[in-house]
């Protein structure tokens, strides 16, 4: 059985959950649980949507503004979509991203086709919801504007979905050491790798790479613990029953002194509960609403549009950096 859906619209989930835009996240990330999701579908009777359905949008706001993107057919890139399950070929869209404001910047990223089976959707996979949402493109934007501070460092992306694209954008337009991107399933990392190799050349010096990298799995970190000066994530504080091995996998991952920097929107306070969490873990520990001149300006110009289109609790990300002690 297959459930149709576009990667900028999943209306079948607004018949499981109330929040969309949480649950875009929490089944991207791979962080919830099977037997959560699956009993929501028998509760609720919605194991099939069809695909006209799953055509509107339910997506208020998509974007900033701060990116450009023009498609490019697979012939160009070389890389030819893979096969479903029955042997058909899935509709995988190439997309060349640019970022006038830096155009050192420029990323050959894939986007699946959005068509899912229901095992895919019960395994930690992804939904088809891949593009590039408001909290990353801002994180985005932030590295790329401060980039310096990332100059030879370590740096790792967590919950990066199916693009780490601020990850990506740091290692072109940046000049870290490294970058690690990861995400909770393993069709995120699958993509990512694929766009990985398609960028290569634009990496110069910096060492990149992904893996599959769930919160709740220290055990599987090893050489990772205490191995890097940054991470980096957007819009990963909203679930509550995960913010806690959040805090955990941060310290474990940060070299003494290291920094965090996130960006998340407040989505109904559950930033300001991350804060409370990381408040007697972390050395140092500053929140900024206006953190940018720029990114605040268009925030209050999108502001104007009124809430029907565009939602601050659930779209401005709000900026918290976090220090390991020495």
């Amino acid at each position: 059985m297959y459930i149709y859906v576009l990667f900028l619209s999943s209306v079948w989930l607004r018949f499981i959950f109330d929040d969309f835009e949480n649950v875009k996240s929490i089944i991207q990330r791979g962080m919830y649980d099977e037997a959560t999701i699956a009993e929501s579908i028998l509760q609720k009777g919605r194991t099939q949507v069809n695909q006209g359905l799953a055509s509107v949008s339910v997506r208020r706001f998509e974007s900033f503004g701060f990116l450009q993107t023009k498609v490019i057919a697979w012939e160009d890139v070389g890389v030819k979509p893979d096969l479903d399950e029955n042997g058909r070929q899935r509709l995988d869209i190439w997309y060349e991203y640019s970022c006038p404001a830096f155009p050192e910047f420029k990323a050959t990223i894939r986007h699946l086709d959005g068509s899912f089976t229901l095992d895919d959707l019960l395994g930690f996979n992804n939904t088809g919801n891949v593009c590039v949402w408001p909290s990353e493109e801002i994180l985005l934007y932030y590295c790329l504007k401060y980039k310096d501070y990332f100059k030879d460092k370590r740096v790792i992306e967590l919950g990066g979905g199916m693009t780490c694209m601020a990850g990506i954008a740091l290692a072109i337009g940046g000049e870290p050491t490294e970058v690690m991107l990861t995400d909770g399933n393993e069709q995120s990392m699958q993509n990512v790798n694929v766009s990985l190799k398609q960028n290569r050349n634009s990496f110069n010096n910096t060492e990149v790479s992904a893996m599959v990298l769930r919160w709740n799995e220290e055990e599987k970190l090893g050489s990772m613990v205490g191995h890097y000066d940054c991470v980096i994530c957007a819009d990963c504080l909203f679930f509550d029953e995960f913010r806690k091995d959040l805090c955990s996998i941060l310290l474990k991952l940060l070299k003494p002194g290291g920094e965090v920097i996130i960006l998340a929107p407040s989505r109904n306070g559950t930033f300001w509960k991350f804060k409370e969490i990381v408040a007697e873990k972390f050395a140092l520990i500053v929140t900024e609403e206006k953190y940018d001149d720029v990114i605040w300006k268009s925030h209050l110009k999108n502001k104007e549009k009124g809430a029907d289109s565009y939602d601050e609790n659930i779209h401005y990300p709000m900026l918290m950096k976090l220090k390991k002690s020495l």
